[in-house]
């Protein structure tokens, strides 16, 4: 058994890759082939309730030698697990795998902060080079709260860090409830690409098994042909607001194991001009635990300074104040409040162009919804 082949089989047979943060959650995740599907869930430690979760890789291994943990490095929202698995000696017999680790400990915590992680797997055979092996982002703790992306078309933007945008490059995305399909625009050698997929949005998170669009009927021609679809990319998509998303996409890379590539996407809007006229309009103010509602149309617009913004209704009665971020790419302010002059009424920091959530005063649950400009 050559070295070249273990290496070959055993990344198509990792099938189950586990992250434990919150119990019984289950995600299907992008299969490079047929026979490497992996899944991963969260559960929380049986015999220590009051530790972290463990974080459990299991699944399918295609030789008797199994893998073994080297390293887990926990920084704050990245997490990597390191294995190593024997090339010697190894019958070639499927046996089930289950690993255990826990970040938290391995980072010195007590406990893991709430949020989301980016969770790589990283595999090495013997002494041959390491390989990613897995990507995925996990949610630390239920977001009671978590963004609900606006449908429309979202432009690539600078990450917070820094990175260029993929210039050109966009997505487009339909929300319905919790399904969500999405539409990845971009380029390969310069010519135009579209992959596509749909899944379920899972809090603020959603893994998608990106299809590759090819042939298809063209304008002006008359007999359509027939549309392909290809298994492509992973896409792994972060909400950070209505309509702010970190990208991670993830590929088969050519010399063995996976590719991963960061990207950012922004809904903005078409018009340029002054920041306060993209929220003009009519809004229904709404509070969860209630049947009122409150309807304010916004028409008045000013700014205050460079990075903030007001409108307010026609008599001044209502007004609804916003903070442009002054760092990252982001489009969209970072924090609203909506007053009566006197006293805050709401503060929104889910801030999308037709929709915003927050709390009101008392704590409870508030939403913010333009139904026309």
């Amino acid at each position: 058994m050559t070295v070249h082949r273990t290496t070959e089989r055993a990344f198509r047979a990792l099938l189950t890759f586990l992250g434990v943060l919150a119990p019984s959650l289950v995600v299907p995740a992008f299969a490079a082939t047929d026979d490497a599907a992996i899944t991963m869930s969260l559960e929380l430690s049986p015999h220590a309730p009051q530790l972290p979760p463990d974080l459990v890789i299991e699944g399918s291994w295609p030789e008797s030698c199994l893998p073994v943990i080297e390293r887990t490095v926990l920084q704050g929202h990245d997490i990597e697990v390191r294995l190593r698995a024997s090339t010697r000696g190894c019958a070639e017999t499927p046996s089930a795998v289950t690993l255990r680790t826990n970040p938290s400990i391995a980072g010195g915590w007590r406990e893991l902060p709430l949020g989301t992680y980016r969770v790589r797997l990283f595999l090495r055979h013997g002494d041959g080079p390491e390989r990613l092996a897995a990507f995925r982002l996990l949610e630390a703790g239920a977001r009671e709260h978590a963004p609900r992306p606006e449908s429309g078309f979202w432009w690539a933007v600078p990450t917070d860090d820094g990175m260029p945008p993929l210039n050109g490059s966009g997505l487009a995305i339909e929300r319905q409830g919790n399904e969500l399909a999405v539409s990845l625009l971009t380029y390969e050698n310069g010519a135009p690409t579209w992959r596509f997929g749909s899944t379920k949005l899972e809090g603020g998170t959603a893994r998608i098994a990106m299809m590759r669009m090819s042939g298809g009927g063209e304008p002006f021609q008359t007999a359509g042909s027939t549309p392909h679809a290809s298994p492509d990319l992973a896409l792994n998509l972060d909400f950070r607001s209505p309509a702010e998303v970190d990208a991670w996409m993830v590929v088969e890379a050519a010399g063995g194991g996976l590719r991963e590539e960061r990207a950012a996407f922004s809904r903005v809007p078409f018009a340029d001009g002054q920041a306060a006229a993209t929220w003009r309009g009519r809004w229904i103010f709404t509070w969860d635990q209630s049947d009122y509602a409150r309807v304010l149309t916004l028409t008045t617009t000013s700014s205050i300074g460079n990075e903030r913004f007001r409108l307010a209704t026609t008599d001044n009665d209502i007004a609804l104040e916003c903070r442009m971020a002054t760092s990252g790419a982001r489009r969209t302010p970072d924090l609203c409040t909506l007053s009566d002059g006197l006293t805050v009424l709401a503060t929104f920091d889910a801030i999308g162009i037709d929709r915003m959530k927050g709390r009101a005063q008392d704590g409870g649950a508030v939403q913010f919804t333009r139904v026309s400009n």
